[in-house]
């Protein structure tokens, strides 16, 4: 007789969870991106190491240098988990059509 409530469903708890794994993946890796973009693009300097383009990038422009594009990327990120989330928890709910 008593409706679930929304908040304690799967699907809410999928998109929280995906959020937050979202936010918090690009919050750790993106600094290595920025590294790894800038020796890939980087043709000018032969031997460019990761600790040297890292030094390079925090002497152009501190710590924010590191963070530079976040947003659109923890945005896309942001998504992308959520989703992925949200279908894992929905095959999970209906795996016993499966088994």
């Amino acid at each position: 007789a008593n409706a679930p409530s929304p908040i304690g469903s799967s699907g809410i708890n999928a998109e929280y969870g995906g959020l937050a794994a979202g936010c918090g993946a690009a919050l750790l890796t993106h600094p290595a991106d920025v590294i790894k973009t800038r020796v890939q693009t980087t043709t000018a300097e032969k031997g460019a190491t990761l600790s040297k383009t890292a030094m390079i990038v925090y002497k152009e422009g501190g710590i924010r240098a590191f963070y530079a594009g976040f947003v659109p990327r923890v945005v896309r990120r942001t998504l992308v988990s959520c989703t992925a989330w949200l279908i894992y928890e929905e095959v999970k709910k209906r795996s016993y059509l499966f088994s």
